[in-house]
């Protein structure tokens, strides 16, 4: 590196009478490497492309099926809201048929044991 840059100050010195020549060299030599590193990176900016292709790919993939496992799980839970909904419902309606059955059931046996116990015999009031 050190022999470079002496090299380039002797030219920019002009001791050995060949600056255009040396100039010429240098600019040539600066396009070439200039040349070289625009190839360079369109490789790199080709290969960033195809890679971040690849990666919004993957990523639209994941969105998909992160789209039908939701829509699946919706509707085991819309599913499991409607069973236990009318299980809640058939609970309801019947309730009131066996608050009546035991009301009855409990009226019957009051009844038979006052009656047992001669308390609603007609005698008994009169």
């Amino acid at each position: 590196m050190q022999k470079e840059i002496q090299k380039y100050l002797s030219i920019l010195a002009n001791r050995d009478g060949k600056r255009k020549e040396k100039t010429v060299e240098l600019s040539n030599r600066a396009q070439e490497i200039m040349k070289s590193w625009a190839i360079a990176m369109k490789e790199i900016i080709s290969d960033y492309h195809q890679h971040f292709e690849q990666k919004l790919q993957d990523l639209s993939n994941h969105l998909s099926d992160y789209y039908e496992k939701f829509i699946a799980e919706s509707k085991r839970l819309i599913d499991l809201s409607i069973r236990k909904s009318h299980m809640f419902l058939r609970h309801i309606t019947e309730l009131p048929k066996e608050l009546l059955q035991s009301a009855t059931a409990n009226d019957m046996s009051l009844y038979s044991g006052l009656l047992q116990k001669n308390l609603l015999s007609p005698s008994n009031y009169f």
